[in-house]
């Protein structure tokens, strides 16, 4: 009887144990930062979002728009840096596009914080678009 039982604690012990491995993985990337476009309408839309992980541990910004129907997607690996004065935003750097985030002001009346979207093409660069990002919460 004391060694069915053992045995059955120890497949538990052993299942607990493989079942906290699995979530916890080398290629696993989760969102940081989501923004929604200030003035978003059912015609016309924007979104981002930055993810971070995965095996080499990069940031990537995927950029929506979504226009008549016509929905694109772009997606930057990007750089974060931060600025040296105090209360200063953050920036995270791609090639062709940058989102400046600033973390210190006031948050918006929809509780985001202040961001501003520019891109940039090989023959010009497009207008800045005014964001509102939210934090995401990370649970494991």
């Amino acid at each position: 009887m004391k060694t069915i039982l053992l045995t059955i604690v120890a497949a538990i012990a052993l299942t607990q144990t493989a079942q906290a491995e699995y979530r916890i993985g080398g290629d696993q990337t989760y969102t940081f930062l989501s923004c929604q476009g200030l003035e978003n309408r059912p015609d016309r839309s924007v979104s981002v979002e930055l993810t971070e992980g995965g095996i080499a541990g990069l940031t990537e910004m995927t950029v929506t728009f979504s226009s008549f129907g016509q929905v694109s997607t772009h997606k930057y690996i990007v750089t974060e840096r931060r600025s040296k004065h105090i209360g200063g935003s953050t920036s995270y750097i791609g090639r062709g596009a940058r989102l400046t985030v600033n973390y210190t002001t006031t948050p918006m009346q929809d509780g985001g914080l202040h961001a501003v979207l520019v891109r940039e093409s090989r023959n010009a660069r497009y207008m800045p678009i005014e964001l509102s990002c939210h934090p995401m919460a990370q649970t494991m």
